[in-house]
């Protein structure tokens, strides 16, 4: 697996995949956004946001796509977040080392002196710790409606 720039195209075939597994996973974006519309909007509208970093894809040697990080809501000499989005086996030593040099460049970059994520997935969470030393830092209960069920949302963060 390597990390390339996403192309945000709104016809490319990054972004159709990247909109087919955000629809169609189970916790990949909350319920709010299960309109292809809306979701598509959304999209868009945080890439062509200057507080938003180079979106990032993990692909397969072949060009499938596995995977999409970028690091948004960018606050210069403060605070960042890590969005990341994998299935199947995307996160290799490879991708783990590319994104830990993403995200190093970009606090560097920015002068960050923390970079949160939230995620209602424990599997995801468990990856932010191990391989980019993120710590839980609270869990709001209830807060993630996905697929008609309310679930924790876990927020996690990382000091510089």
């Amino acid at each position: 697996m390597i990390s390339r720039p996403l192309d945000t195209g709104i016809a490319s075939s990054d972004v159709v995949e990247f909109h087919f597994r955000l629809m169609r996973e189970p916790l990949f974006v909350p319920d709010v956004y299960r309109d292809d519309r809306r979701l598509l909007d959304a999209m868009m509208l945080t890439w062509a946001n200057p507080a938003t970093q180079t979106p990032m894809a993990i692909v397969q040697p072949d060009g499938q796509l596995r995977g999409v990080y970028y690091i948004g809501d960018v606050v210069p000499d403060h605070e960042g977040t890590l969005y990341l989005w994998s299935w199947g086996n995307a996160l290799t030593a490879t991708t783990v080392r590319d994104i830990q040099e993403y995200i190093r460049i970009t606090a560097e970059s920015y002068a960050l002196r923390r970079l949160t994520a939230r995620t209602p997935c424990d599997s995801l969470g468990k990856a932010l710790e191990r391989f980019f030393r993120f710590k839980q830092e609270g869990r709001f209960s209830r807060a993630y409606k996905a697929n008609g069920k309310y679930l924790n949302l876990y927020q996690y963060r990382v000091l510089f």
